[in-house]
């Protein structure tokens, strides 16, 4: 709208200057100097040739809808109607995931579902930004470390049963990001780190189970088994 707006007064103001010229022949040098200068102002607000690309990003020029070059920080010319820029950010990114209890949750050794919040730090190469711009797209490479993650958490925990769980959550958070990692192998993504909370089960677990974890408790504080310990469930 506000380029619109522009070109519009500069469209009036120009007709005004025209009419006014019009009448005095010995102007009409003067005339067709402004008449190219209105047009060359169309045309560069109309068509936009340039384009600027930030420190934190790196441009893709397609022509014509194909690949064709990488743009670096600054200020660049682009043909109109032959080249389009699309911009990639090289900066880290960050990607939350969360997993609910139920059918998508992840199964622990001892058949309990477990759900969680993650997070994924992930950057895309500066290297590969051509790589990624003619074979991949940077949604599909967001998809690809959404899946594998989801499946390398749900790989560390059914290795555990959902009591081992709370006592084991940093080696969880290395497995996910060891198992992520690996999945995603030679696909040019870059994870820093990942970060895994907010554990979650099912309600009916948690009734049942409060009974056990709190005997298990007093068990370790006074030095006795779980045996001689009596909670009512």
């Amino acid at each position: 709208i506000g380029v619109f707006l522009v070109a519009l007064c500069l469209w009036w103001q120009s007709l005004y200057l025209i009419f006014i010229l019009m009448y005095k022949e010995e102007n009409y040098t003067w005339l067709k100097w402004l008449i190219g200068l209105f047009v060359a102002v169309v045309v560069l607000v109309a068509f936009r040739p340039f384009t600027t690309v930030k420190s934190t990003e790196r441009g893709v020029v397609y022509k014509f809808g194909a690949v064709s070059s990488k743009l670096w920080e600054g200020l660049h010319f682009v043909i109109p109607f032959v080249e389009s820029v699309k911009r990639i950010p090289i900066i880290p990114q960050q990607m939350e995931i969360w997993i609910a209890v139920g059918d998508g949750g992840a199964i622990t050794k001892d058949n309990q579902t477990i759900g969680a919040d993650i997070t994924v730090f992930y950057k895309f190469p500066d290297a590969e930004i051509l790589n990624i711009a003619r074979n991949f797209g940077t949604e599909v490479l967001q998809q690809k470390i959404k899946k594998d993650t989801i499946e390398a958490f749900k790989q560390a925990i059914g290795s555990k049963t959902i009591f081992d769980v709370a006592q084991t959550q940093e080696e969880i958070r290395a497995k996910v990001k060891e198992v992520a990692v690996a999945k995603i192998g030679t696909y040019p993504i870059i994870i820093d780190d990942i970060k895994v909370s907010n554990y979650d089960w099912s309600e009916q677990f948690a009734r049942k189970a409060r009974p056990k974890l709190i005997r298990k408790e007093i068990a370790e504080k006074f030095w006795v088994s779980e045996d001689f310990v009596l909670v009512e469930e």
